[in-house]
């Protein structure tokens, strides 16, 4: 029976991507970009959609590191990926999906196990982002195969 994973990069611009693990094979189902900005009502109905039809949900996580603060870079900061990543995760719970974080880390392996090219600080990438997410989720937890894997 197949299972859906929705994967989430949190932002101004929410990626997403949902993809089906059946037999241990991924197949993507969609990929984009949800809304432009936080008071979009289109945000919230199209996430909730994506998170009642899902098994798995996961999202790409944020921590505030020190250095970055202390540098003033989140002066007067409405930290919008913050806010989504709470509102993704209230969705889930009141869907009763289970959800992961997952630290923005693990991409470069993620991007590889979904068969794409990793740029580091590659703006634009919201969409590509939520599909590693989800990829990395599914060969790790699901037992799937990497994106492209041959099987014998």
């Amino acid at each position: 029976m197949p299972v859906t994973v929705v994967g989430f990069d949190p932002g101004v611009s929410t990626g997403f991507a949902v993809i089906s693990v059946n037999d241990r094979k991924i197949k993507p189902v969609s990929i984009g970009v949800l809304g432009r900005s936080l008071d979009d009502p289109e945000l919230l109905h199209d996430a909730q959609q994506l998170i009642v039809g899902a098994d798995h949900v996961v999202i790409e996580n944020l921590k505030l590191r020190p250095e970055i603060a202390k540098m003033g870079r989140l002066d007067q900061n409405d930290m919008p990926a913050s806010q989504v990543i709470g509102t993704l995760k209230t969705l889930c719970r009141l869907a009763d999906v289970k959800y992961v974080l997952q630290m923005p880390s693990v991409k470069p392996v993620a991007y590889g196990l979904a068969n794409l090219r990793y740029q580091k600080g590659k703006q634009g990438t919201h969409s590509q982002d939520a599909l590693a997410h989800a990829v990395y989720f599914a060969v790790q937890k699901l037992n799937a195969l990497p994106v492209g894997a041959n099987v014998p």
